[in-house]
């Protein structure tokens, strides 16, 4: 895998069909917008978000992994069997967002992860 030079990224909409920059490097996006994103572009999240809005969006078996969540709000997103390894949530918002098992059983797990001051409402499966 070759290096890539990290970003920063600002006030970005990446709805279908953007090319989404790789989530999996440590680029930096502030007031970005991601609609409807599926598993496929999301299999690795190890970047920093501020301040950014999750719609919509699939995360099935991602590996969410030393993320930095700030004021972001998560609206109408499945979780299925995602992994949050060392992340942190600060003053996010989940709205009627699902974590469910994968469709091999597997659970949602958030070891290491912490979460300051983040809300939920209508969420299922959310424990934090």
């Amino acid at each position: 895998m070759l290096w890539q030079t990290p970003m920063f990224i600002q006030g970005v909409e990446y709805t279908p069909p953007n090319t989404l920059p790789d989530l999996a490097s440590d680029h930096v996006f502030r007031y970005c917008r991601f609609e409807k994103l599926e598993d496929s572009v999301t299999r690795q999240v190890d970047a920093t978000f501020l301040s950014c809005v999750f719609s919509k969006c699939d995360f099935y078996w991602s590996l969410f992994n030393v993320a930095l969540f700030s004021e972001c709000k998560f609206e109408n997103c499945t979780f299925a069997g995602v992994t949050f390894a060392d992340c942190l949530f600060i003053e996010c918002t989940f709205v009627e967002c699902s974590f469910t098992k994968s469709n091999l059983g597997g659970p949602c797990t958030s070891e290491n992860t912490r979460w300051y001051g983040c809300k939920q409402s209508d969420c299922t499966g959310l424990k934090n």
